[in-house]
């Protein structure tokens, strides 16, 4: 069974859920929290993982993720707002955005939406 993973992020830790399994759980924005987070994955057979840009927060989970294999897709925090509200999921909590990052990553499963990659990231990171 396919795993689909939204992650919420703030400075200090990490809010995951992985569906259909309903597991949620929650580790530092650290690297020894990376550790653990890619352990936990581990388990899965994961489709994607799905996180929102967040002033940079993101960039070295993301790069952990990707570095275990991991395909992972930043998108926007608008656009994941939007995806919540056609849900009717009006309700703002760090566990109830990562479960919508999930089902999100689920139904971008068919689109054409590409990972970027660590080489490109690099370069963004230095324009």
């Amino acid at each position: 069974m396919i795993s689909w993973v939204g992650i919420d992020i703030s400075k200090s830790n990490l809010v995951v859920w992985v569906q259909p399994q309903k597991d949620g759980f929650e580790v530092p924005n650290t690297v020894e929290g990376f550790d653990v987070l890619v352990a936990r994955l581990g388990q899965y057979t994961v489709g994607r993982v799905l996180l929102e840009a967040t002033g940079g927060y993101e960039r070295k989970v993301m790069a952990a993720l990707q570095q275990a294999s991991f395909s992972v897709l930043r998108i926007n925090p608008r656009r994941a707002r939007a995806f919540a509200v056609a849900m009717g999921k009006n309700a703002k909590t760090d566990p109830i955005d990562a479960a919508v990052l999930a089902d999100f990553a689920e139904a971008l499963h068919a689109s054409r939406e590409k990972p970027i990659s660590p080489e490109r990231e690099a370069l963004r990171e230095l324009i």
